[in-house]
């Protein structure tokens, strides 16, 4: 037998080709690594430019100085850094990122490298594309200069995205970096911060991720559900970091300080609010779970929500047996049918996101997590404790067996005399809130009301009809039709107060661009297109008067006297004319230029009700009001089906 002889252990070309290929993330994650290795090498700035064909990083710093660094810090990956001797670099694997995405040319004193990384395998494929071409020339170029040809243009979007991704990574580096000739960075010690610790500067804000920055440089973002909080955290001490840079290492001891000065900032600013948003309701129920906070001590948090979107405390489960019949059920947010069971009080109804929020599948789950959570924190015995004992659980869809989801439109030959003029009076108000809206839509960026009917002679905006619905009191295809629940058409009667109910309903439908029937979730655009038309112009009040208006005229057309809500409107104009005021110019909210006014919606409106005249006098302060931020549906059960337009109270006439 021969002597044993020591041999080394190596790695497949291959191996390393998928490493640095698979660490590469985008092309700004590249852009980022030459910048990391320009602050190693003691740059004082470092220069970026970008186009969609190729970028290019430019420093100051000491670059290669000899062919030894060249064969061991270009050549050789993973080579270790010394301790001390770079703020970023561990391995030296970061150039990989770089040479993954384009053609590089390399310029650093003397040296000049080349290096193609495109897969371009010999004859016995073993190569992997993994040399480059060096030259030593006499000119020497100081600082290190590197030009990428990219493999793939980037598009316009995509050169966007990358300047953005680029100005984000390198916000609070240490040294000055310019992309395209523009600073992007700067000094964290000349910001305003909310708070500065010996670790880390810290900025929060209630939404949006929590960005940590690395001694200036990006690693990750974390989310407001995992931190409470959303800002920006830049460590002022070297964070542990994985490979590829982008998370940071569970046993760092200087995040760990971090982390928890963070949570402690986030959880008293919840402590202290009236009301939180969504990622610090998440913040919280995660540390109600975990056990870091007592639940004994957000008692009072409103933490849960409801079909409506309204948020709830957990108080409120103590009273589901007086108020909800003691049962509980869960149902989407706005859910037309849950909002429906939920206003009647036949259940209270959580959204389902209140269960997304528990970890939770079901509302049996959330009861039985609830009911561990509270024996933990305040006992067994405890009254909430025999509160959760008591709640019914029900499924959502048992409630559809007696509640009808469907929405039927009903014909005008199927209404009552008293009911065809209700209807009537609607159209008129709809076409004069369509005409209105059509003059704001002029100084509006995005028009609302040129959404509607498109007939061969222009917009006529949206048909006007009459519907029955067990969950909502109007419903839209977002095009061209409107349904008023039959319910509602009693509303007339009650003059102007119960016209502006109507005309809020026709606003709220004519603002969904798509149908709203089934769950009809509203964003906040919605609510401040709402806000800014009720309160900033005198729609829904304009509307309303051509409602009542239109209704006192068609029962004088059949010979019949009003309500006296309805004519005390009449009556004050005639006594506000006689004491000098007067109508104005600007009465009349159809006053827009001829052309811009097409044929109304419906022939049985009556031809005065395009002109609808106005005494000029003080809004009332309904106008200043903010709407409420949903459209509540109907409290009352399923009417009978028709009224008497001419049996008011006591029998008298409408």
């Amino acid at each position: 037998m021969g002597k044993s002889e020591r041999r080394q252990l190596t790695m497949h070309p291959k191996i390393l080709w998928d490493i640095i290929r698979r660490q590469a993330g985008s092309p700004g994650k590249a852009v980022l690594e030459g910048v990391m290795n320009s602050i190693d090498a003691g740059a004082t700035r470092c220069d970026l430019e970008l186009t969609t064909k190729k970028f290019k990083i430019s420093d100051d710093g000491k670059g290669f100085v000899n062919d030894e660094e060249i064969s061991l810090f270009f050549e050789t990956f993973g080579h270790p850094h010394v301790e001390g001797d770079a703020t970023y670099g561990r391995f030296r694997m970061g150039r990989g990122q770089i040479f993954a995405f384009g053609r590089n040319r390399w310029t650093t004193n003397e040296f000049r490298m080349n290096v193609d990384l495109q897969p371009q395998m010999n004859d016995s494929r073993q190569d992997y594309g993994l040399g480059y071409d060096f030259k030593k020339v006499e000119e020497k170029k100081p600082g290190c200069h590197i030009e990428v040809d990219l493999y793939k243009e980037l598009s316009p979007f995509e050169f966007e995205s990358m300047r953005r991704e680029i100005a984000d990574y390198v916000m609070f580096a240490q040294i000055p970096i310019t992309l395209n000739g523009e600073v992007i960075s700067k000094k964290p010690e000349d910001q305003k911060w909310d708070f500065e610790t010996e670790d880390a500067y810290c900025k929060f804000k209630a939404s949006g991720n929590l960005s940590v920055y690395n001694l200036g440089v990006l690693v990750r973002g974390y989310s407001s559900y995992e931190m409470g909080t959303g800002g920006i955290v830049v460590a002022k001490k070297k964070l542990d970091v994985n490979f590829a840079r982008n998370d940071i290492q569970s046993d760092c001891k200087v995040f760990q300080r971090i982390k928890r000065f963070v949570k402690q900032q986030s959880g008293e600013k919840i402590a202290k609010k009236p009301s939180l948003n969504d990622a610090e309701r998440e913040s919280a129920v995660r540390s109600i779970i975990s056990g870091e906070k007592s639940l004994e001590n957000a008692y009072g948090l409103r933490l849960l929500t409801d079909v409506t979107g309204s948020q709830l405390p957990f108080s409120s489960l103590s009273r589901i047996g007086v108020n909800y019949c003691g049962t509980l059920t869960s149902a989407p947010k706005s859910d037309r049918l849950g909002e429906t069971v939920h206003t009647r009080k036949m259940a209270l109804v959580l959204a389902d996101q209140t269960l997304d929020r528990f970890g939770v599948d079901s509302v049996a789950d959330l009861i039985g997590k609830l009911k561990m959570i509270v024996a933990r924190d305040m006992g067994e015995r405890s009254s909430l404790q025999r509160d959760l004992d008591e709640i019914k659980v029900a499924d959502i869809g048992e409630f559809g067996k007696f509640i009808s989801r469907h929405h039927e439109p009903i014909a005008d030959k199927e209404l009552n005399k008293a009911e065809l003029m209700a209807i009537k009076a609607i159209r008129a108000g709809g076409s004069s809130m369509y005409y209105e809206g059509i003059r704001i839509d002029r100084d509006r960026a995005v028009p609302v009301f040129r959404t509607g009917n498109h007939t061969p002679s222009g917009w006529d905006g949206r048909n006007i009809q009459v519907g029955v619905s067990d969950t909502a009191d109007g419903w839209t295809n977002g095009t061209e039709n409107i349904w008023v629940n039959r319910a509602l058409l009693p509303l007339v009667k009650q003059g102007v107060k119960g016209s502006l109910k109507l005309a809020a309903l026709l606003l709220h439908e004519y603002l969904h661009e798509e149908p709203s029937t089934g769950t009809h979730d509203h964003g906040v655009e919605f609510y401040e297109r709402f806000h800014d038309l009720a309160i900033d112009h005198d729609i829904l009040l304009n509307t309303a008067k051509v409602i009542t208006e239109t209704a006192v005229k068609l029962l004088e057309q059949d010979g019949r006297r009003g309500t006296k809500a309805m004519i005390s409107l009449e009556d004050l104009e005639v006594r506000a004319k006689n004491i000098g005021l007067g109508e104005t110019e600007d009465s009349s909210p159809l006053s827009i230029a001829p052309e811009a006014i097409k044929e109304p919606v419906s022939s049985v409106v009556p031809e005065t009700s395009k002109e609808p005249k106005m005494a000029a006098r003080e809004k009332p302060s309904l106008e200043k009001k903010k709407p409420k931020e949903r459209c509540k549906t109907t409290a009352v059960k399923k009417a009978s089906g028709q009224f008497d337009f001419f049996k008011g109270p006591g029998g008298t006439g409408l």
